[in-house]
């Protein structure tokens, strides 16, 4: 499914690097965001976050504390719920049915990765950003 073109909501973007390290730190290794803040319905007033993460290493035994560390940390960071799906939980029949389903979403990590390099890297060598 295609990214959406709606812009990421001024939450989110005023967040990015310390989302950055949140992802770090937890082993995200993709973050997609999807939603009525993907959609471009966002109300900053009572809009919770919707987010498909991908884990690093999910056969470690700290899976299931990384990813409600995470989920835990990101709310505390936006200051609103989260609710924070895995691929594996969206191709759950009961999930899906469920209405957790991806109309649109934005490649946060994109994003997120970005941020890393260009902060690796000397802006010079950034042509791309």
């Amino acid at each position: 499914m295609p990214p959406t073109t709606q812009p990421l909501p001024e939450l989110l973007q005023a967040k990015l690097e310390p989302l950055r390290q949140l992802c770090e730190r937890y082993g995200v290794v993709k973050l997609e965001l999807f939603g009525s803040a993907a959609k471009g319905t966002f109300d900053p007033k009572s809009s919770d976050i919707d987010l498909i993460a991908e884990f690093n290493n999910r056969r470690q035994g700290d899976y299931a504390a990384r990813f409600l560390d995470f989920a835990e940390g990101v709310e505390v960071l936006l200051q609103r719920p989260v609710d924070l799906l895995t691929e594996a939980m969206l191709n759950n029949p009961y999930i899906f049915q469920a209405g957790c389903r991806r109309k649109s979403h934005h490649a946060l990590y994109s994003l997120l990765k970005r941020s890393l390099a260009s902060r690796a890297q000397p802006a010079q060598h950034n042509l791309n950003d």
